[in-house]
């Protein structure tokens, strides 16, 4: 479900034609192989690895009973869960093995309700993902991101089509 929600977002912000997806992109390394559900290819080269995770368990536990003790121990379990994506997503060091990539990796919630929640009994939790180099997006916190590289791209294109003008250019004056 995740995964379907990423690439809902991709296709939203236009994103298709420089995105790979996971069916498209495993990389081999020494200790086995990665599989991310996303790679986002940026001008200029460089790579943001997107890692989708739907810890939905103990947030729907937290929001079906009516007690408020049991409510918040599911709320921090779900924490947890969040911190122990965070903690993996570090330990598979995708900035390493996977070329051109940037030195942090894009945790998609694909609800932004389950950060919200986390962030109820973990006000830190946004600080242990910078520390870990993993970088917690929702739906519209990814669209942003998503629309501000489609438009990356436009002046990338914009540009190579500019001295491409300028070099026929001189080639007719010469």
């Amino acid at each position: 479900w995740g995964e379907i929600q990423l690439k809902r977002l991709i296709e939203l912000a236009g994103m298709l034609p420089y995105c790979d997806f996971l069916e498209q992109y495993t990389a081999q390394h020494e200790g086995g192989r990665l599989r991310p559900d996303l790679i986002i290819r940026l001008p200029g080269g460089k790579n943001i690895v997107v890692d989708a995770k739907v810890p939905l368990h103990k947030y729907m536990e937290s929001t079906e009973t009516t007690d408020e003790k049991q409510r918040k121990k599911a709320l921090k379990e779900h924490a947890q869960h969040i911190r122990h994506h965070i903690k993996a997503l570090q330990q598979k060091e995708y900035a390493e093995k996977i070329d051109e990539s940037h030195e942090f990796v894009l945790l998609f919630l694909p609800v932004e309700a389950l950060l919200i929640a986390a962030l109820e009994v973990d006000v830190d939790l946004l600080e242990y993902s910078a520390a870990h180099n993993v970088l917690i997006a929702t739906p519209m916190t990814l669209l942003a991101l998503l629309r501000t590289v489609v438009v990356s791209w436009r002046h990338e294109t914009v540009q190579k089509n500019t001295q491409a003008i300028a070099m026929a250019s001189k080639k007719i004056i010469n």
